[in-house]
């Protein structure tokens, strides 16, 4: 197999938009721990615990210390989300893309779609300005669809990916053609 391109996402782009829907979260959950607090005044809670025997105590720093292990769980999803989103490569070989997801240093998985099982490549959602999602369809294969996410200049991209399959393709046919024509010559029946 000879390798033809390789097609890596937006990586920075891509960790951007996923740490603002983390730290959305994140901060929606601080939210609303303050505004139970607000609202229960946990406090209270603890002076019941404490009148049934329970040593003295306060919730501010169980708040602070909820807040500053959210913000450190955050900020340690963020870093892995970007080592693993560092690691997606999309590999376009003579006759097949593979796709190579890896975790850190760990190979998770490896989609194999040879190109005729691929049927079409459009440009999906457009997220950003010049990054969009490629789509592509598959034939006789267990998924239906690989959407390649964040690509830049994702038009030209999947121009590209479609000439790749339809090179492919011709050879292909050429090929076939060239064998069945060869085999009725060896064969007598030309």
């Amino acid at each position: 197999m000879k390798q033809i391109a390789e097609l890596t996402p937006n990586v920075k782009k891509l960790c951007l938009l996923s740490s603002i829907q983390i730290i959305i979260v994140a901060g929606a959950i601080v939210g609303f721990i303050i505004y139970m607090d607000k609202i229960v005044n946990f406090n209270a809670l603890f002076e019941v615990f404490q009148e049934l025997g329970a040593p003295p105590m306060e919730f501010s720093p169980f708040l602070r210390g909820g807040i500053i292990g959210i913000i450190v769980l955050t900020i340690i999803i963020l870093v892995l989300n970007y080592l693993t989103l560092g690691k997606v490569r999309y590999v376009f070989y003579d006759d097949r893309l593979i796709c190579y997801n890896n975790f850190l240093i760990m190979q998770v998985s490896e989609t194999e779609i040879p190109y005729s099982n691929i049927s079409s490549v459009s440009v999906g959602d457009s997220n950003t300005i010049k990054n969009a999602d490629i789509k592509i369809e598959l034939t006789g294969m267990k998924k239906q669809n690989m959407i390649l996410k964040f690509i830049d200049n994702a038009a030209e991209v999947a121009g590209g990916i479609q000439n790749i399959i339809n090179t492919y393709k011709a050879n292909y046919y050429a090929q076939y053609s060239q064998d069945y024509r060869m085999k009725s010559i060896v064969e007598g029946n030309y």
